[in-house]
């Protein structure tokens, strides 16, 4: 049923309707949950995950299928908030897939923009916090440090932009430590001209953009040394990136 075109849809809405996770988890998630590496890169088997992070959303859903989602809700013997359920699940499902992008993280991470789960799974696990305690998003920072061809993999042509949507998310979260976001901005800082001569300077723009976040790296961007190195790099590059960041210090 998990990569059956129609079946997976009928998961997605049990899933976001059943209000006992426990009976979820036992007749429906522990069979998605052990065929993770047989069906990870399955559409239908990322959107049972993605129905649960995002229900809903248009990114990944036809109109027709949110429509059949919502399709007689008004007679749902529901009585749990829907929130406590989504986090519930999540709670569920998202540490066997850390557990298998922390075991796969330099293939998928290079790659990340033809896999939505990846991104998706940081994201759930910043939403539910213990950062510090994920063995996952701990090797996702000690990956994007290397080097590809000279460049910091922070400065990836995907991977830049999927840390930028995670800072943001992160600073938009209601309650949120920050510690995916401090430890993101404390790694960048360590690599400061490695990041500044690529394209994680859209990244350092993401951190400019929310008051939470900029104050994690303003300080170290305003000194005259990081200053000089900007506009040394600018003389040899027209980045935009750059450009927008120096403006904005």
């Amino acid at each position: 049923m998990i990569t059956n075109k129609i079946a997976h849809l009928f998961l997605v809405h049990v899933l976001n309707n059943l209000d006992d996770t426990v009976i979820s988890k036992k007749k429906i998630l522990s069979d998605v949950m052990v065929t993770i590496d047989e069906n990870i890169n399955d559409k239908c088997f990322q959107a049972v995950y993605l129905g649960i992070i995002n229900p809903k959303a248009k990114r990944f859903f036809t109109e027709e299928d949110i429509i059949a989602f919502e399709a007689h809700q008004e007679h749902s013997s529901s009585k749990k908030d829907a929130a406590v359920r989504r986090m519930e699940l999540l709670n569920i499902i998202t540490p066997p897939l850390e557990k298998f992008f922390e075991e796969h993280m330099q293939f998928y991470l290079s790659d990340i923009s033809k896999n939505l789960l990846l991104a998706k799974v940081f994201q759930a696990r910043i939403e539910m916090g213990d950062i510090k305690n994920s063995d996952a998003i701990d090797e996702m920072f000690r990956q994007v440090q290397k080097k590809e061809q000279g460049q910091i993999l922070i400065g990836h042509q995907d991977i830049h932009r999927c840390l930028k949507e995670l800072v943001k998310f992160d600073a938009e979260l209601k309650d949120s430590s920050l510690d995916f976001s401090k430890t993101l901005a404390s790694v960048m800082i360590k690599n400061l001209e490695d990041c500044l001569k690529t394209r994680a300077s859209w990244v350092f723009v993401g951190f400019l953009e929310s008051e939470k976040t900029k104050k994690l790296v303003l300080p170290e961007l305003k000194k005259e040394s990081t200053i000089k190195i900007i506009k040394q790099l600018l003389k040899q590059d027209n980045n935009k990136g750059l450009q927008i960041l120096l403006e904005k210090i």
